[in-house]
């Protein structure tokens, strides 16, 4: 089962004018400009000035990839989960080395579509694949990555993109705040412990921090300290949760003794 959408990092914007490739052709550079101004309106939540305007670039370059990525972001924004993916895959068609389109179309694969449709992980790896293959600095889709590979149970494979993801970006929590829980995943209990006390240091308020943090002193038997982290997040709208689960978890557990 997929896991709550809005615990995946947020989709990426495609605003590069590309005016270079433009030079002397005035109609590419309208839908340059046009793919520009949309991708701004967007940025500001203004979804019907955004959609007109990257239709229109559209119709000045109907082959230009841009423009396909930023329509898929409105139409995940709307939860119109299907057109977006359409979206999406027209982009990377037109430009395989796409890495923003890859990650998003990952984000929308994941996401369910409704009716009989609950996400297509499988498929959503790849497309993140896909997108670190392209750019590996692309941070987002290995979050995403990460977290759809913990969502499949597939806990080594998870581990190691958590372990890359703190090499990109050292100072983000939530990338440590993976490898504390897929490392716990694994019964590595003195790496989720060193991954845990990383992120508590760099965001000891973040939800995702609070619940890895609790988690592994749960695992380790300090059974006050994780509840003490639980309750702060017992109604978060998305691991609200989870932390009241393993409150009763850990209820029973106290009970046992």
């Amino acid at each position: 089962m997929a896991p709550t959408s809005r615990w995946f990092s947020l989709a990426s914007l495609a605003i590069s004018l590309s005016l270079s490739a433009c030079a002397g052709a005035p109609l590419l550079r309208r839908a340059a400009e046009y793919n520009a101004r949309g991708a701004e309106l967007l940025s500001r939540g203004d979804l019907d000035s955004a959609e007109a305007n990257l239709q229109l670039a559209l119709e000045y370059n109907d082959r230009y990839s841009e423009p396909y990525n930023n329509l898929g972001l409105v139409a995940l924004t709307r939860g119109r989960v299907r057109d977006a993916r359409l979206f999406f895959r027209r982009a990377v068609a037109l430009n395989a080395d796409f890495g923003e389109a890859w990650s998003n179309l990952g984000l929308a694969l994941v996401r369910p579509a409704g009716g009989e449709d609950r996400g297509d992980p499988a498929a959503a790896v790849d497309a993140f694949r896909e997108a670190l293959s392209v750019n590996p600095e692309l941070f987002a889709a290995r979050i995403n990555l990460c977290r759809t590979l913990m969502a499949m149970r597939r806990y080594r494979d998870a581990l190691d993109q958590a372990r890359r993801a703190t090499q990109v970006q050292p100072r983000d929590a939530t990338a440590h705040a993976l490898r504390a829980e897929s490392a716990l995943a694994l019964s590595l209990i003195d790496e989720a412990t060193d991954a845990a006390t990383r992120a508590e240091r760099l965001a000891p308020f973040a939800p995702d921090v609070l619940m890895s943090n609790a988690r592994v002193l749960a695992m380790r038997g300090s059974y006050d300290e994780a509840s003490n982290r639980l309750e702060r997040i017992a109604h978060d709208p998305v691991r609200g949760h989870d932390a009241r689960s393993l409150l009763a978890v850990i209820q029973r557990a106290r009970q046992a003794q």
